[in-house]
């Protein structure tokens, strides 16, 4: 009897151990990776308050008083209602104390000026204003003098810049190159049908000129199809045709002073023969 209750009094106090260990790893600290996925406010739907659609669907469980996201599916594996590797990183504000949330791969920093980043409710984007007039609108200096439009890309796909569109053209990016007769290119440009139009999701008062893609695409067979006109190509014609039509005026202007010396020569001997003529009849 008296082994035991010895046995009976060493259970107990390894019980005892064992529950005050499990205390401690409840209250420690989580390590860092898993502070950096804890967020405090989801919706019903599972997702961040704020985040679009698209955003994760998390699994939500108690610990220490926090909720802790974990990712629904494997690694790799998204749709749009679940994304594998959304993480999610907690801060505070120290002006309300609230528990602020954002993504790894999205995150605006602190000291980020009003209107960084501004998504309207009719999903239009803005950044450095808080009233985006289109798909895409980019304020240069919000707020300050001379803040002006630098990006616009309207509801139509219109795209307005506020400086200069640079393409790349570096040779050192280019390969498989082929001459070109210039002649030839400027008989196709003087036959390729060029008109004013509007584009259908404009007003009809809104004109442009130039070619359709479809016949420059038959002329050139330049660009990655037929429905659409890369600016690069069309000034690469326009400079080819201003180059064939540089080499024509030059043979022009050639024949010109060789025709010009004829008549001179000729000149010179009709007046030599009349001289001759009058010197005879004396």
């Amino acid at each position: 009897m008296k082994a035991h209750r010895n046995m009976r009094s060493h259970f107990s106090i390894i019980s005892q151990a064992l529950l005050v260990l499990c205390c401690i790893a409840l209250l420690a600290p989580r390590p860092a990776e898993a502070q950096d996925r804890t967020i405090v406010t989801i919706d019903d739907n599972g997702r961040a308050i704020g985040t679009l659609p698209g955003a994760p669907t998390l699994n939500i469980m108690a610990n220490a008083g926090a909720l802790v996201a974990r990712d629904v599916l494997k690694k790799g594996e998204c749709d749009m209602d679940d994304c594998s590797n959304f993480v999610v990183r907690e801060s505070t504000d120290q002006i309300s104390g609230r528990t602020l949330t954002g993504s790894l791969s999205f995150q605006v920093q602190a000291g980020a000026p009003a209107n960084s980043i501004n998504v309207a409710p009719d999903g239009n984007i803005g950044i450095g204003t808080d009233t985006p007039r289109g798909r895409l609108h980019v304020v240069a200096r919000p707020g300050q003098e001379g803040a002006a439009d630098i990006f616009l890309l309207d509801n139509n796909g219109n795209l307005e810049i506020g400086g200069l569109l640079t393409e790349a053209s570096s040779v050192l990016l280019k390969e498989h190159f082929v001459a070109i007769d210039g002649q030839e290119v400027l008989a196709r440009l003087a036959k390729l049908p060029i008109t004013t139009w509007n584009y259908k999701t404009d007003a009809p008062s809104v004109r442009h000129m130039g070619p359709m893609a479809q016949d420059f695409y038959a002329a050139f067979g330049l660009g990655s199809d037929e429905q659409h006109l890369a600016p690069l190509d069309v000034n690469g014609v326009a400079l080819v045709g201003v180059q064939a039509l540089s080499q024509q005026v030059e043979a022009q202007a050639t024949e010109i002073a060789t025709l010009e010396q004829q008549n001179a020569d000729l000149l010179q001997r009709l007046e030599a023969l009349e001289a001759l003529v009058l010197q005879r009849n004396k």
